[in-house]
């Protein structure tokens, strides 16, 4: 759906409104629109966050935020994944669960544990948009709700009562 969304509107910006583009294209960013007319005809490619992190670890460059498993994916990561890939737009999918919020649908994956959620990256941007399913399974979703409701609390009296 991601994918289907994002090439129906870039097609319909790139048909509809040639002044803009043209515009964007003189001031902002002259590879821009070829970038996207290139996007277009190709399909996205889709990897996971462990393989996101293991292509980082082997990358030949140095990062100024390390590359490591259970940390969140910074723009330097995430442009790198897309070069890596062939300057093609690139799902990430099942992020770990201390990183997404508590409404993210657990993938019940043993000892990574990660979450059905989904970044898209593009060619000289990184992340464009996000997803992700939502848990519906009241027993995994009652113990989180605690988690979050205790934390509520304890942030909101941290400044005092009345």
């Amino acid at each position: 759906v991601m994918e289907d969304l994002f090439k129906k509107a870039t097609s319909i910006v790139l048909s509809k409104c040639p002044q803009d583009v043209e515009l964007f294209h003189k001031y902002v960013s002259p590879a821009q629109k070829g970038r996207l007319e290139q996007m277009l005809k190709n399909k996205f490619i889709t990897i996971s966050y462990t393989e996101a992190v293991d292509i980082l670890k082997r990358a030949p460059q140095t990062f100024i935020f390390q590359p490591k498993w259970g940390s969140n994916l910074q723009t330097e990561h995430e442009k790198y994944l897309v070069k890596h890939c062939g300057e093609v737009p690139v799902f990430v999918v099942n992020y770990p669960y201390d990183l997404k919020p508590f409404y993210m649908r657990d993938n019940e994956d043993g000892p990574q544990h990660t979450v059905a959620a989904v970044d898209l990256l593009v060619p000289g941007i990184g992340e464009l948009c996000g997803g992700s399913l939502r848990e519906e399974r009241l027993h995994f979703l009652q113990p989180r709700l605690e988690v979050w409701r205790n934390l509520w609390l304890i942030t909101s009296s941290s400044g005092g009562t009345v």
